[in-house]
This record gives C-alpha cells, sequence and structure tokens, in this order.
C-alpha cells in the first residue's frame, strides 16, 4: 500500500519519480525516460586505429546504459569506459588485436 515494489519492463527502459496507489485500487506512476525496444548491436567493430598506442575508440550508436559488452581478441574485457558513443581503453590494444562490441541501443 503506497509503495511501488516492482517494475518489470522488458527491453525498455524508465526513470519513477513518484507513484501513489490506494488501498487496494490503483496506482499512479510519474515516469520519464521510457523507450520502446532497442535494437541489439552484435560484433560491431568500433572505429578506431588499433596501433599500440590509440586508446580511443568509437561506435557508430550510443549504447543503453549497462549494455556494452567489449571483446578483446574475442575475450570479454572490463579495461575501458564509455562516453556516449567513445570507448576509452585502459591499455591501447596491440598491432593486429581486434576489438568488437555488443549493445543495445
Amino acid at each position: 500500500y503506497g509503495q511501488l515494489a516492482n517494475a518489470n519492463l522488458a527491453n525498455s527502459s524508465m526513470t519513477v519519480s513518484g507513484a501513489s496507489c490506494t488501498l487496494g485500487g490503483s496506482c499512479t506512476v510519474g515516469y520519464s525516460g521510457l523507450s520502446g525496444t532497442p535494437t541489439e548491436v552484435v560484433g560491431e567493430t568500433p572505429s578506431g586505429t588499433v596501433n599500440n598506442s590509440n586508446k580511443t575508440f568509437t561506435l557508430v550508436n550510443t549504447p543503453i546504459s549497462g549494455t556494452l559488452q567489449l571483446y578483446l581478441d574475442g575475450l570479454r574485457t572490463t579495461a575501458f569506459t564509455i562516453s556516449t558513443n567513445t570507448i576509452t581503453m585502459t591499455t591501447a590494444p596491440n598491432y593486429g588485436q581486434t576489438l568488437t562490441a555488443d549493445y543495445d541501443h
């Protein structure tokens, strides 16, 4: 009563700004950012030069927060940061290494 317990949104995201419920009745929820079904990207090669010194790579789209999975030579890595669609690697990939990304946008 008077509390929003769970919100399940398949393939969507939303920010809940408040909820009020009546005993045994309905709830009114304020929200923003509700979007439709995202597009899944699998195996994208980010643009940027793999040359043992470049750490910055760019995706075609901006990933939905928390969906980016980045792979270096096929192994998942977490040694990066992301800002909009720009990836900054902790360590520059070596010549000949491959970088691929899976994400929703």
